[in-house]
């Protein structure tokens, strides 16, 4: 394109310039040339998107510490193919690594907390100012979790539009809706597909925080549903012929599989799997299958597996897991979002099962269906609603929409009160949130203007999500509005040339290949994840920002200063070497669950009374009534059981919630004895446990 053409010019003439380009949805490179010999360069990186959120709420920001290579299939075209064998050639300085964070809007956080790192947090006016306390090199992904006083109560936020762009989106209002919407639940039979990376980077910690997982799935799935799993690598197997009725038998078949999982399947590759899965007649009446994809790793036929469950997606849900540093968000969250489903990370020290159950309890609802936003505004104003096509919505999930408010006449000075609603329904059931906003009649002096360029990007992602021909169709605005809002696409870039030195470089040149991986070393940089950079002016006035464009000169240390120091360190994952082993041994919450039944009992026996720490005669005392006949045995066993999960695992109840509601239904559907209640029952649980 015109912007390398452009960097490839001034490097031959000895200028000093910088290029970064999208190789991927999640990954960028950048190229830094005719750096002269001594001199210090020193990059900053700003970045705009969407943070995730948890379950209960708490907004997730994760800057990642590495880049895995792309899996690529024998004939891929991917961009990253070609560079995926780049290497650290050389490292001259310490791994130095310092972060900050200032998180504005102090009044409605309620606390700041990291699953990877110790914080120091303190409160400065109406900003929390966050720091990690830890000395040294940092290791790992860091993972910061903000949580909110209110956190489903639904915000808008609107940002003036910008003087002097070109587009009208630019030059227009914004508002950004955030809906986090809590619906009453509703629970469904359907088809569950568990499909798990068997590849050898799944191995050591990884494949055994899987097998546990698989197991903890099996338990969850309520009776009356039909299941599978399909394990892929370099290969795909399916364990079963096809989805089997879910059962004591298949359960049990199904669980010893996942306890004697490895990760033995070579490379990553998911569109066969994928395509097979699609292929099978579904097994489930009048409700689309659910897919279960988890893997670590990264794909270099990324936009053939989205575009494979895009065609798919009216017939089958897909819910994404990317597993420890690298897992390519791309891939992970793009698969969600042409499956309608969605998307969770796991970070290496963060437990899988709480995020997989999450995401079964929305697989066992149906979505939020004909989803509408209106807006009561003025009649001067025309809105423009990205995205165009809103997704489903699910209980517990983050919704965010921007309206792009065109003027289509002047308007009225002073402030204007408005209202944006989100309408629709679930099975039936319609479903309505209010979010009142005010607009002013003022225009925006700032460059950067953050909501309007995630506008941008989301636009921009759906034209991308929608296939090539969509995205053909709107490639001159794809690259016009990419440009305009210096928000990077496939059709842009970032350019930037030092026109301001009085000499060429001179001399001869040295090239350093820089890449996030090695088999036994992480290589890390002062700023995000390698390659997920982009490039802009320091201050105000737009500079560099402006992609297939040549920008303002410049300046040197004084509106960009370039630094990119580099350090090899040594990985902290599990050792590669794997043998096959033979079954883990099981304690604390994991063998509860593992001794449950299909249909959600505990048997009174020797084991699960050890688990307690008495004997099946002791226990069989403990109870109200005479527990000599099988039922009621099981019944005793299966409400002490169900006690002893709430008072000594609380902080896993959100992972063990479908064990026990499935194990409180059987407990519904028995017979008591006429001299004894529930209650009575319940009560002495309580004492023994």
């Amino acid at each position: 394109g015109k912007a390398r053409d452009m960097y490839d010019d001034a490097i031959a003439s000895g200028l000093s310039a910088a290029y970064a380009e999208e190789k991927s949805g999640d990954v960028f490179n950048l190229s830094l040339g005719n750096l002269p010999s001594g001199s210090k360069a020193e990059i900053k990186i700003r970045m705009v998107g969407e943070l995730p959120i948890e379950a209960d709420g708490r907004v997730r920001y994760t800057l990642p510490s590495v880049l895995k290579p792309r899996y690529t299939p024998e004939g891929s075209s991917d961009p990253l193919a070609a560079t995926q064998n780049a290497r650290v050639k050389e490292a001259t300085v310490a791994g130095v690594f310092q972060f900050r964070m200032r998180v504005e809007g102090s009044e409605r956080v309620a606390e700041v907390s990291s699953p990877t790192h110790k914080l120091k947090t303190e409160r400065v006016a109406d900003c929390v100012d966050v720091h990690i306390a830890e000395e040294g090199p940092l290791r790992g992904d860091v993972t910061i979790l903000i949580g909110y006083k209110d956190p489903h109560e639904p915000m808008a936020l609107v940002e003036a539009g910008i003087e002097g762009r070109k587009s009208k989106e630019m030059r227009s209002k914004v508002v950004m809706l955030n809906f986090f919407p809590k619906f009453s639940s509703l629970k469904a039979a359907c088809e569950f597909i568990f499909v798990v990376d068997r590849s050898g980077s799944m191995r050591g910690s990884y494949i055994k925080s899987a097998s546990e997982t698989l197991v903890l799935f099996l338990k969850s799935i309520p009776e009356g549903c039909y299941f599978n799993i399909v394990s892929f690598g370099s290969r795909y197997e399916s364990f079963f012929p096809t989805s089997q009725p879910y059962n004591q038998e298949t359960m049990e078949k199904a669980t010893k599989f996942a306890v004697m999982m490895q990760a033995d399947f070579g490379g990553t590759e998911l569109l066969a799997p994928l395509q097979y899965i699609f292929k099978q007649p579904s097994q489930s009446s009048g409700l689309p299958r659910q897919v279960f994809i988890l893997t670590d790793g990264s794909v270099g036929n990324t936009s053939s597996v989205i575009s494979e469950v895009r065609k798919n997606s009216d017939s089958t849900r897909c819910f994404t897991f990317g597993i420890g540093s690298g897992a390519s968000t791309a891939l992970v969250r793009g698969i969600a979002r042409a499956g309608n489903g969605s998307a969770e990370f796991i970070a290496d020290n963060e437990r899988m099962q709480s995020k997989v159950i999450r995401s079964l309890k929305k697989a066992l609802q149906p979505s939020a269906n004909n989803v509408a936003v209106t807006f009561n505004l003025p009649n001067s104003y025309q809105v423009k609603v990205v995205p165009d096509k809103i997704p489903s919505i699910y209980n517990g999930d983050k919704t965010v929409i921007y309206g792009i408010l065109m003027e289509k006449s002047a308007q009225k000075k002073g402030r204007v009160k408005c209202k944006a609603t989100l309408t629709g329904d679930i099975v039936g059931k319609k479903f309505k949130f209010d979010i009142p906003f005010e607009l002013t009649d003022t225009q925006s002096e700032e460059d950067v203007s953050v909501i309007h360029q995630l506008a941008v990007k989301k636009m921009i992602q759906e034209w991308q999500d929608d296939g090539e021909s969509y995205e053909e169709k709107h490639k001159k605005e794809m690259t016009e509005l990419s440009s305009d809002a210096s928000v990077v696409s496939r059709y842009t870039a970032y350019i930037a040339v030092d026109v301001a030195q009085n000499k060429p470089v001179s001399g001869s040149m040295k090239s350093y290949e820089l890449s996030a991986y090695l088999p036994a070393l992480h290589h890390r940089c002062s700023g995000p994840a390698s390659g997920g950079v982009a490039l802009v002016n320091k201050k105000k006035k737009r500079g560099l920002s402006a992609p297939m464009k040549r920008s303002k000169e410049i300046k040197r240390n004084s509106d960009i200063d370039m630094c990119f120091e580099t350090a090899v360190v040594p990985v902290s994952r599990p050792c590669l070497s794997q043998t096959v082993s033979s079954p883990p041994t099981q304690t604390g919450a994991g063998l509860i669950v593992s001794l449950q039944l299909a249909n959600g009992s505990w048997v009174l026996n020797d084991q699960l009374a050890g688990v307690v720490s008495k004997s099946v005669e002791e226990l069989k005392s403990c109870c109200p009534v005479s527990c000599d006949d099988d039922v009621m045995a099981n019944i005793w066993a299966t409400l002490v059981v169900i006690e002893l999960l709430k008072k000594k695992y609380p902080s896993m109840l959100d992972e063990l919630e479908l064990v026990i509601m499935k194990a409180e239904l059987w407990l519904d559907a028995q017979v008591l004895p006429s001299i004894v209640s529930r209650t009575t029952l319940k009560e002495k649980a309580v004492k023994i446990v």
